[in-house]
């Protein structure tokens, strides 16, 4: 199995998961001083890998360093790309800080909010709703997600997270071509 570390920092994944299926785990990152396999911007470098190479890809407190607030073209170039290198049925699991949270907008690093709402842009049948209120953007990506949840520093406390996963439905179909 093939996993795309996106944003690795100093931490490496286990070399297997919990199954014990080993995988070959390639760790990304803009900044070379944590020595990643691979050195790479994400929303503004194409990622340097082939279509269709990875099963999963994992986000841990990345995405809300992508692009800045309101400018879509970083960000959307970054989903696209992620789509095209992840296989038929891929996923992406990632953690984002919530919206609402203070480590949402406390870490002066963080360039863009996120909530699961955020994510409807890159999932083809959200466009295909009648009366749809979101824009029409032709973004070329596909991801249906498959689980979300939201987490808490303690039992009852404020959300700070959320975590999900993304499946990446393949091949595309846009929206602006149905006939």
């Amino acid at each position: 199995m093939r996993v795309l570390q996106l944003g690795c920092g100093r931490t490496r994944l286990a070399p297997a998961l919990e199954s014990g299926e080993p995988i070959e785990a390639i760790a990304l990152d803009a900044d070379c001083t944590v020595n990643p396999d691979v050195v790479c911007c994400l929303g503004k470098d194409r990622l340097p890998f082939p279509d269709d190479t990875f099963d999963i890809a994992v986000a841990i407190h990345v995405l809300e360093h992508i692009g800045t607030q309101g400018e879509t073209a970083g960000w959307f170039q970054f989903w696209e790309d992620l789509y095209r290198v992840l296989k038929p049925d891929g996923r992406l699991e990632f953690v984002a800080p919530w919206w609402q949270s203070v480590w949402g907008w406390g870490d002066p690093s963080h360039t863009r909010l996120l909530s699961p709402e955020a994510l409807y842009f890159f999932q083809q049948a959200n466009y295909r709703i009648p009366g749809s209120p979101i824009s029409p953007f032709r973004i070329q990506c596909d991801f249906v997600p498959s689980d979300y949840k939201m987490m808490r520093e303690t039992e009852d406390g404020p959300i700070v997270s959320f975590a999900g996963i993304l499946v990446a439905k393949k091949p595309l179909t846009p929206w602006w071509e149905d006939v």
